[in-house]
């Protein structure tokens, strides 16, 4: 379970020459976040955060993808994390993918989506799941994809419970 420092707020802040970053409250930032050091997110970003240390705050949006060594949710994010440790707090709601080495998800947090271990985790960049989703990219291995099964209508019947005799081969 994830633990909240209980050191006063001048303790946990970085060190002197460590840069440090807040979106407050109110603060809405639309576009591309990136950071040398620490972020922490009490407003909303609608787009990609890059940093060494994301604290997303219980007020906190984010709507983009993450990367950074370690990432901490108590607000919201929406869009792929990927990170060394990924700290998922009660208070959090989680919508996407997590890529990670090391998962806390404490007992009341919310995570739609998915997540993976990964033995080596690079912060360099996250890449975004939905973009992912049914790629046919010749390049791509079929690790690298997520293949969605084809829709079906209403009225679609499996392929045997098709009158006209015809079979089709689904490969």
């Amino acid at each position: 379970m994830a633990k909240r420092s209980n050191k006063p707020a001048k303790e946990r802040l970085p060190k002197s020459g460590e840069p440090f970053s807040i979106i407050a409250a109110g603060l809405t930032i639309t576009g591309k976040v990136e950071s040398e050091g620490m972020v922490h997110i009490e407003g909303s970003v609608d787009g990609d955060v890059h940093c060494r240390h994301l604290t997303v705050g219980d007020g906190g949006l984010v709507s983009g993808n993450v990367s950074a060594r370690t990432v901490e949710v108590l607000g919201e994010t929406k869009g792929t994390i990927q990170a060394k440790k990924v700290i998922i707090a009660a208070s959090a709601k989680v919508f996407g993918e997590v890529i990670h080495e090391t998962l806390v998800i404490e007992s009341g947090a919310r995570l739609n989506g998915y997540y993976r271990c990964a033995d080596r985790v690079d912060p360099a960049g996250a890449v975004d799941v939905r973009q992912r989703i049914g790629s046919t990219d010749p390049k791509s291995t079929p690790s690298s994809r997520r293949i969605m099964p084809p829709r079906r209508e209403p009225n679609d019947r499996p392929l045997s419970a098709r009158s006209n005799g015809e079979s089709k081969s689904l490969h």
